[in-house]
């Protein structure tokens, strides 16, 4: 994840943005998200794979513009191929538990959630989960008793069963 920050920012400041303001410009602005806090290191560096601190609200939209393919009132935000690479097993996970950056649920990590379902997992247990072959995300902040994994399967699995949704 720190390679990724390091070159996300040679990128972007090689373009002649500032790589402070990036997020919101590229990405939040753009979605609605407006009271996202993106926090620093003892550098100043932005860290895009962690330090976020975005309402449940705010990952929601997040997860809907994965759900859309990352498209967002008719207009691309995401590029081509990005919901696809986040959400696709990567060949060198034998569990087939790792897509590109995400989490994916191939392999059966949450076997009472659909085989399509792919998250963002962030410090202790916050994740937003994209089930496309639901049509759902779910969001769940907050600590994880009993293990991330086994509490994400179960709460993920009782908003499916809430909702009357075929789970499979």
């Amino acid at each position: 994840p720190l390679t990724l920050t390091c070159l996300a920012r040679r990128i972007v400041e090689g373009r002649g943005e500032d790589w402070l303001s990036f997020p919101r410009r590229a990405l939040f602005d753009r979605i609605g998200i407006r009271d996202a806090v993106l926090e620093t290191d003892r550098f100043g560096n932005c860290i895009i794979t962690g330090y976020e601190c975005l309402s449940a609200y705010d990952w929601m939209r997040f997860g809907l513009l994965h759900l859309w393919d990352g498209v967002w009132e008719g207009e691309r935000i995401l590029p081509e191929g990005w919901v696809d690479f986040v959400s696709t097993p990567t060949g060198s996970d034998p569990g087939r538990n790792y897509g590109g950056l995400f989490w994916v649920n191939a392999g059966g990590a949450l076997p009472d959630v659909p085989r399509d379902a792919y998250w963002p997992a962030g410090f202790m247990g916050q994740n937003t989960v994209i089930v496309p072959s639901l049509d759902l995300v779910v969001v769940r902040l907050g600590p994880s008793p009993g293990g991330a994994d086994r509490y994400l399967n179960d709460v993920v699995a009782g908003v499916v069963e809430a909702l009357g949704l075929a789970s499979g």
